[in-house]
């Protein structure tokens, strides 16, 4: 703050210091609460990045907060305000992200090193002891991996109580009688000891660890978005949403008048699709075939198809026909980026033939996708397509950010409007 009065030649009056201060100690709290300042050795960049830009969010809401109790008046110039609200995750990012690069570079050079071993010889220890060799920068060494066995648990225990080991990864669950009591011995040495649990087997969506109550619990399928994660995702689609729509209203209105003189009809199909929670929506189209099927009868256009008009194919093949969900995307129906919504047959057809099917339901569908920019778009007349479009779907929830959003749009503008499998 005090830079940013510096910059505009603002005076820097008491009030802009108490107001630094408040900030500075919500930031403290919040970034507590985000764990902010723990260890980000295993920790990924964007995650580390998220967090703190997340907690300085939430700093200045509370200041907001505080300012709106006290019914204060602003005493600072509003550009002062935003310049400091800009500026100050800028910089708290550019001193994290050398400091990031210098501790990475430490570690692969041999210092530093974490001194670890692998209880456990399944796939999962495996994979463990894998990225432990694949990303030296976790600052990481791999002392060996211990076998499921008392022999060669007391070997262990012997070196963590020797001081020289730090950390255990138990890649097994702890069921049996000697497992549970290797771990209650590691407990009364200084290793720390972290439980990677087989799940390969299942389908997960954001799965976390966490405490409910005083018990440890791992979440298998974590709600996508948290609130402040709506939020932002509702801005983009309302503000980007709104631009496009003023850009497309010209062509969109060309296109209704074609489709008017090319056969008779409607100008928009409206379907019934899943949307958000499994709840049925309406999804609009440009009408594009000579039926407009519904429910059971729905089927997709196939190659050939002799549904589709002569200008629905147009349309289809180069995606025109979706630009009236830009309407469904402002009604808060659906999000510019998302998982395309499916007809309610296909959905039956292929929810008990793939696992985790329903977990693309658990956010909101998209004018565009993932699964669309990666090349699945169109017809998914074999399991198998439709699993690759799932796991594009999945995996665009599991690495949600508004960075995402922003790219798949770029890609959907460059390439993601044709495909080969678009009928």
């Amino acid at each position: 703050l005090s830079l940013a009065c510096h910059a505009r030649a603002v005076p820097l009056a008491p009030e802009p210091v108490l107001a630094g201060l408040c900030a500075a100690v919500l930031y403290l709290l919040a970034a507590e609460r985000r764990r902010v300042y723990r260890s980000w050795r295993l920790g990924g960049l964007a995650q580390e990045a998220g967090s703190a830009l997340a907690a300085w969010f939430g700093a200045l809401l509370g200041l907001a907060g505080v300012a709106y109790l006290l019914e204060t008046p602003p005493t600072v110039p509003r550009d002062v305000t935003l310049a400091w609200a800009v500026v100050t995750p800028c910089l708290q990012l550019a001193w994290r992200l050398p400091l990031r690069q210098l501790a990475r570079g430490v570690r692969a050079s041999g210092h530093d090193l974490h001194r670890a071993v692998v209880v456990g010889t399944g796939p999962v220890a495996v994979r463990v002891a894998e990225t432990i060799r694949r990303e030296p920068w976790m600052g990481v060494h791999l002392e060996g991996r211990c076998a499921d066995d008392p022999d060669a648990f007391r070997g262990l225990l012997h070196r963590a109580r020797g001081g020289t080991l730090d950390v255990v990864y138990l890649a097994l669950w702890p069921q049996h009688a000697h497992v549970k009591q290797l771990v209650r011995e590691l407990a009364d040495t200084t290793v720390a000891v972290h439980l990677v649990p087989d799940l390969s087997d299942l389908t997960l969506l954001r799965a976390r660890g966490f405490t409910f109550g005083s018990l440890p619990t791992i979440s298998l399928f974590d709600p996508p978005f948290g609130p402040l994660d709506r939020l932002l995702k509702r801005v983009e689609d309302v503000a980007l949403g709104s631009v496009c729509l003023a850009l497309a209203a010209l062509p969109m209105l060309l296109i209704a008048i074609a489709i008017r003189l090319d056969s008779p009809g409607p100008v928009l199909f409206k379907q019934r699709r899943h949307g958000l929670g499994g709840r049925e929506i309406l999804v609009w189209k440009f009408r594009t075939m000579t039926v407009c099927e519904e429910g059971a009868a729905a089927r997709q256009a196939r190659r050939g198809d002799p549904r589709v008009t002569r200008l629905g194919r147009l349309l289809r093949a180069t995606s025109l026909d979706e630009l009236p969900q830009l309407v469904n995307v402002l009604q808060g129906r659906m999000s510019l980026v998302g998982p395309r919504p499916h007809p309610l047959a296909l959905d039956r057809e292929h929810r008990g033939l793939i696992d985790g099917y329903g977990l693309r339901q658990r956010v909101k569908p998209g004018l565009t996708g993932w699964a669309q920019v990666c090349g699945f778009r169109g017809e998914t007349d074999t399991v198998e397509k439709m699993q690759q479009r799932i796991e594009h779907d999945l995996a665009y929830i599991e690495t949600w950010s508004l960075w995402l959003d922003l790219k798949i749009l770029v890609l959907t503008l460059l390439r993601g409007w044709t495909g080969n499998a678009a009928y």
